[in-house]
């Protein structure tokens, strides 16, 4: 497919970095965006919808956890770990400052499968699909910020939503120029997790950006 040629010539650009480069990079692009969020969280610069948060910070470390064991790639994990304590944080901060958005019934609906998403985990006992189910999960609970960002672009900043989208450009790369390496999962299966929060956290991005 032209997505998948269109990634392997990207990677093949980046693969002159250490094998070690693409996740570190990830990690450190996925840190300064949760600190930077912190800033305008805490400030009231950014506006957090709370089903987005509260599920993104419970399911944080489950995602890192299922995406190390499938992927077997510690390294690449590293930007999920740094996401789940990310993740905590601007959920503990948002709720001390009081800067939540309103839970409407949307982000109501969000929550409720945010357990869901917990009991496939737990039934299935399987790693890679739990990790996919996840990520899907993770990604519907950012329909509620997008519906917010659409009917004001204002309340969410662009550039950490930039930086978490180009921190997921380059996991993609990484597990893209792993493909080769002897390994028991499905490459392409690998690829959900961080080709789905690429577009969901880049959505939230381009309509942020009608503010500039």
């Amino acid at each position: 497919m032209l997505f998948y040629k269109f990634l392997s010539i990207l990677a093949r650009i980046l693969d002159g970095l250490r094998s070690a480069g693409l996740p570190i990079l990830a990690a450190i692009l996925h840190g300064v965006a949760y600190v930077m969020y912190m800033f305008l969280v805490y400030d009231g610069d950014s506006v957090p919808n709370p089903a987005t948060w509260t599920v993104s910070a419970f399911l944080a470390s489950l995602n890192a956890i299922t995406f190390a064991k499938g992927s077997k790639d510690l390294m690449a994990a590293a930007q999920f770990v740094v996401g789940s304590v990310g993740a905590i944080a601007v959920w503990c901060i948002a709720l001390y400052a009081g800067t939540f958005a309103p839970l409407d019934s949307l982000s109501q609906t969000m929550l409720v499968l945010c357990f869901l998403v917990i009991v496939v985990w737990k039934v299935t006992g399987f790693a890679t699909y739990g990790n996919v189910v996840i990520a899907l999960t993770v990604v519907a609970a950012i329909i509620p910020t997008i519906k917010g960002v659409w009917d004001d672009p204002s309340s969410e900043t662009v550039l950490p939503w930039a930086l978490w989208t180009f921190a997921f450009l380059a996991t993609i790369c990484n597990v893209v120029r792993r493909k080769e390496e002897e390994h028991e999962v499905d490459w392409r299966l690998m690829l959900i997790t961080p080709v789905t929060l690429l577009f969901a956290h880049a959505a939230v991005a381009g309509l942020a950006a009608r503010t500039l």
